[in-house]
């Protein structure tokens, strides 16, 4: 079932989404070999190494565009989150034709600036790579936060570092579906501004029923860049993370 602001939507933007919402997985080849990526991430941030922090998230967002054969994205990790009265900026994507596709993410906390948590970090950063998917491999106009979306990020996980850490939660997939449900669109289509409005980085919906699944050069075709620019920024509660 489509979150509420589907209704909101125009014709052309529905079919985008429904596109977007039939994809549930992102298969990766030899996505065990981005392991050694992971854990590099893990212990930079569990010794608080800002640049072991950056130069391993960069590193595994290489290693997840080259196995899927998919432009690069360039990666840029900030320090401490920006913040408002909705909540603090997690991550940012941006794609435009003069500088291409780019990630930012923050790797501190806006309220005390403590490290964030792995796994609540490498999720946003997972987030960000999926709208980079949608524009670059499956060729979206748009890039909905939608369930199919959701799942997206959640396949990312568990292939790249579902064995890694403890495991999320009874029910934390289903938090991020029901935010969706009770806020609408999380992210504004307005050309050339900023989007997201709350969406609840920390958890992505589980797999429930059939759907298609990307795999490289079988769903949609690779583009260059996207007109106009687009830029996705991704807000959670203010302070807002987990352990592991």
């Amino acid at each position: 079932m489509p979150f509420d602001y589907y209704r909101r939507l125009s014709a052309r933007d529905k079919a985008v989404y429904r596109k977007s919402d039939a994809v549930r997985e992102i298969r990766v080849p030899n996505a065990r070999t981005l392991l050694p990526f992971v854990e590099t991430l893990r212990e930079a941030i569990e010794t608080e190494s800002e640049h072991g922090v950056r130069t391993a998230s960069r590193a595994l967002v290489d290693g997840i565009t080259g196995l899927l054969g998919i432009q690069p994205v360039r990666v840029i990790v900030r320090r401490r989150r920006p913040s408002n009265d909705t909540g603090e900026l997690h991550g940012y994507y941006t794609l435009t034709d003069e500088r291409g596709a780019q990630i930012e993410v923050w790797m501190r906390t806006a309220a005390n600036e403590r490290m964030v948590a792995f796994r609540t970090y490498l999720r946003t950063l997972l987030h960000e790579v999926v709208h980079h998917v949608d524009f670059t491999s499956m060729g979206l106009s748009d890039s909905f936060h939608t369930q199919g979306f959701f799942q997206r990020e959640s396949s990312l996980v568990r292939q790249i570092a579902g064995g890694t850490g403890k495991r999320e939660k009874a029910g934390e997939g289903k938090k991020s579906v029901e935010h969706e449900r009770e806020h609408g669109e999380s992210r504004a289509r307005g050309r050339g501004r900023a989007g997201d409005a709350g969406g609840a980085v920390q958890s992505g919906a589980r797999p429930g029923g059939k759907g298609e699944v990307l795999e490289v050069g079988k769903v949609g075709a690779p583009v260059k860049s996207v007109v106009p620019p687009v830029q996705l920024s991704l807000f959670g509660e203010a302070g807002a993370e987990r352990k592991g």
